[in-house]
């Protein structure tokens, strides 16, 4: 039960280490959801070399094999505690990606690595201590603790422990597995030193352990059966989260999903069994659907739904492949090798290559093509057609095309024949420009939420009117106006540039700086776009501005109390970046605010309710904080290209938010119990996530 209990525990503290370093690292990368992809290619790159490492080892004895791996984990000790230093965004010459691998190897390299070869190696150690139990279950066991892990650091750590707390645990139990590693191997070695004829009658052994070379077309199956599940997951992921439901933590359902198919394909049981027989059928007939799904009505949760069985069947069916064709014992630390690089293949193509060869999310329906080509490959020739190689090829051909083409539709071509005008793709997100479905605007998109709109005409006047979120009878229109006789509305910062829709209630003499962290939305805003706020302000006598990088790090950088109000619009999509709304982060706001001056947050969201978040901040910095809920639109005016929307205003006395106030419909902030601070080393989204479906909406 030792090795068992180690493996599990391994696997476990590798997946709370993971979320870990993922959430330290967000806020210095602008929150993107890119940061995540990049972890996860470091992750599987370093999972590679500790499952090199452990396949190398091999060539030497058992007690060697320990005594290596003693000094190893020794040396390792030295670079504890566990905790992530940051370099923070490079310039634009280099891609963030990179920067954070960097920040990754050199923080938490070592740990990882060690930790990452803990699987093979014990797995191998069991069978060579002449265990006569099959030792792929064990693999299972090992995926189990991931899964653990995976659950626990949303639901249990991150609610209950700081991050400076989460590193002192993680160091606590890396350093425990180290000691029940060291432990395991010493009874493995006791195991065969007492019997030593047992290592012969091992499963599926006939000498002792050596290093073997697969041969090139079972090792090339391997790689593919490990690559294409990968692949699924990341598509499927982003998919999910940007497509379908734009919602925090819903990253967690692929992932957990790919996991458990896992240890579904290698527990061994007639149960598990069963499920891998039909995994495959269930995912043919998944793709299918979601394929032609373009001729259907669209449903949220039926999609989500649609989208988790994919992934699961699909991945159940090819890691169930993978388990059946297994090697012999002696050959294991070469087979986990290989799986390693398959992950690491796919992860690298998805995070790092994909994005510079498709403005879409390409790798999504080609995962989806290349996994239905190998379910459906082995079992065609079971129907024992006449002239079978011809037929069966012709067949495997034919359903992958359609179901491509329905999924390219559906994904790609469906988005071009709403007229879509321009997509990009950047480590930041994708987003598209389209003309609206009644032809008079254009949109700024990302996925399901829509970041601002302008109507199409050649009248400045009509150009000028903002829509969306920024409507002149909502919450944030209501607060430019209302202010517009004070001196605070001449200098203005807006965290977030979207459109450029806040440079419509720019006047001459005003100074707005727009914070945005991607150039591309910079490119669209103010370049190469159709969009014409900004422009058009500069026409009036504004001055208009548009700073690249994190607004937090530029805002430190702003001299003090230079400006009258801060508008920070970049809450409304899943990926929340936490580090703008902690209780530190609104600090340095205010050192950058005027004494008199305006904090504005917009905070629609499907998903998060982030008003007891900024409730909790202004009674701990001493603010006064009021909030509207612009919610019922009529008919007339979503007609005319309003959207509901729910803004708060803060300021440091009730007297500078007397104007807003008294414009009605603003109440008091209010605080809710089990919501606490927000601070740069603790957060809890999860505390203030909505029911489904509970909120407004984020695009029309």
């Amino acid at each position: 039960m030792l090795v068992p209990f180690t493996l599990l525990l391994n696997a476990a503290a590798i997946f709370l280490l993971e979320p870990f370093a993922g959430k330290w690292l967000m806020p210095w990368y602008g929150g993107s959801p890119a940061v995540w992809n990049a972890c996860m290619f470091f992750f599987q790159g370093v999972l590679l070399a500790g499952y090199l490492y452990a396949h190398c080892l091999q060539r030497l004895s058992l007690p060697v094999q320990i005594g290596v791996h003693g000094v190893v984990m020794v040396a390792t000790c030295l670079t504890l505690p566990v905790s992530i230093v940051t370099t923070g965004v490079p310039g634009a010459a280099v891609h963030p990606s990179w920067n954070v691998v960097v920040d990754l190897f050199r923080s938490i390299g070592a740990i990882f690595f060690v930790l990452s070869a803990t699987s093979p190696l014990l797995q191998a150690w069991f069978v060579q201590s002449g265990s006569r139990h099959n030792p792929y279950p064990l693999f299972a066991a090992s995926n189990l603790g991931s899964l653990i892990g995976l659950l626990a650091f949303p639901f249990i750590v991150e609610p209950w422990l700081p991050l400076s707390a989460q590193g002192a645990w993680l160091t606590i139990a890396s350093a425990a597995v180290m000691v029940l590693v060291s432990a395991s191997g010493l009874a493995c070695w006791r195991t065969r030193a007492c019997d030593t004829l047992a290592t012969d009658e091992a499963v599926g052994l006939e000498q002792p352990v050596s290093v073997a070379v697969a041969a090139p077309p079972q090792a090339g199956l391997w790689l593919l059966l490990s690559m294409c599940p990968c692949m699924l997951l990341m598509g499927n992921t982003v998919h999910l989260t940007s497509e379908i439901a734009p919602m925090p933590l819903l990253w967690i359902v692929p992932l957990a999903l790919y996991l458990a198919s896992f240890v579904v394909a290698f527990s061994h049981t007639r149960y598990s069994a069963a499920v891998t027989r039909w995994a495959g059928p269930a995912f043919f007939a998944c793709a299918l659907v979601i394929a032609w799904r373009v001729f259907l009505q669209r449903h949220e949760a039926i999609d989500l739904l649609l989208h988790c069985l994919l992934l699961a069947t699909g991945a159940t069916a090819l890691h169930g492949q993978l388990a059946t064709a297994r090697p012999d014992a002696g050959r294991l630390t070469e087979y986990y090798t290989v799986i390693s690089l398959g992950g690491l293949v796919a992860s690298g193509f998805c995070a790092l290559i994909a994005p510079l060869l498709f403005n879409w999310q390409a790798e999504y329906p080609l995962a989806i093509v290349a996994t239905l080509l190998l379910v459906v490959w082995p079992a065609i020739p079971r129907l024992h057609l006449r002239d079978g190689s011809v037929i069966s090829r012709t067949a495997r051909l034919a359903v992958a095309g359609i179901v491509f083409l329905g999924l390219a539709w559906n994904i790609y071509f469906s988005e071009r024949a709403s007229r879509t005008l321009l997509r990009e793709r950047t480590f930041f997100g994708d987003f598209q420009v389209n003309i609206g479905a009644a032809g008079r605007t254009f949109q700024l998109v990302h996925g399901r939420t829509t970041h601002g709109a302008q109507m199409i005409s050649d009248d400045v006047r009509v150009r000028r009117i903002p829509l969306c979120y920024y409507f002149l009878t909502g919450p944030v229109g209501r607060v430019m106006l209302s202010s517009r006789s004070l001196p605070i509305a001449t200098d203005v910062a807006v965290v977030g540039l979207g459109v450029g829709s806040l440079a419509a209630y720019g006047e001459p003499g005003d100074r707005y700086d727009f914070y945005e962290i991607d150039e591309a939305v910079e490119r669209v805003a103010d370049g190469n776009g159709p969009f014409t706020f900004l422009a058009d302000a500069r026409d009036r006598g504004a001055e208009m501005r548009v700073i690249i990088g994190d607004a937090r790090l530029r805002l430190q950088k702003a001299e003090s109390a230079r400006y009258g109000m801060i508008v920070l619009d970049a809450f409304s999509s899943d990926a929340i970046p936490v580090h703008l709304l902690t209780v530190e982060a609104v600090g340095e706001y205010l050192q950058a605010l005027q004494e008199d001056g305006l904090l504005v947050f917009h905070i629609s969201n499907n998903f998060v309710d982030l008003e007891p978040v900024i409730a909790n901040l202004a009674a701990a910095l001493g603010l006064e904080a009021f909030v509207q809920d612009n919610i019922d639109i009529s008919e007339e005016e979503t007609k005319r290209g309003k959207m509901p929307s729910t803004w708060v205003v803060a300021a440091r006395s009730a007297e500078a938010l007397d104007p807003i106030v008294r414009s009605g419909d603003w109440r008091r902030c209010n605080q809710r119990r089990g919501v606490e601070l927000w601070t740069d080393q603790f957060s809890n989204v999860l505390a203030v996530m909505r029911q489904w479906g509970d909120g407004q909406r984020d695009a029309p």
